[in-house]
């Protein structure tokens, strides 16, 4: 079996690091998205909970519609997460693209410039 520590500890410092780079040379987002997702989700799922669990204090009417309207709530709150989220990771992979086109075009004419007599 493969040890997968020395990876996760290198990824992990990487985040780190890259938190601190103050001159925003790397994106960490396109990193932890996955993570912010799965949290944000949890938090949804805790906050249905919660609504129905409160719910039935009010009654067992109130109790049971929460019941069956706290799911619905949920999906819709997980696709609106996820809508953004790809919003949010679209716009920094445009960036990302943007910027390597730009180097692309600058190392071509700069062998343009270079190879004029």
């Amino acid at each position: 079996m493969t040890d997968v520590r020395p990876l996760v500890d290198r990824s992990f410092r990487s985040i780190i690091n890259d938190l601190f780079d103050f001159r925003f040379q790397q994106m960490i987002t396109p990193r932890i998205i996955n993570i912010l997702y799965l949290f944000l989700l949890t938090v949804g799922a805790l906050a249905a909970l919660s609504n129905i669990f409160g719910a039935f204090q009010f009654g067992a009417g109130t109790g049971l519609i929460a019941f069956l309207l706290a799911p619905i709530a949920w999906l819709i709150w997980a696709v609106v997460i996820r809508v953004g989220l790809e919003v949010f990771l679209s716009t920094i992979r445009i960036a990302q693209n943007t910027s390597a086109l730009v180097t692309l075009l600058q190392q071509s004419q700069n062998s343009r410039v270079e190879s004029r007599p």
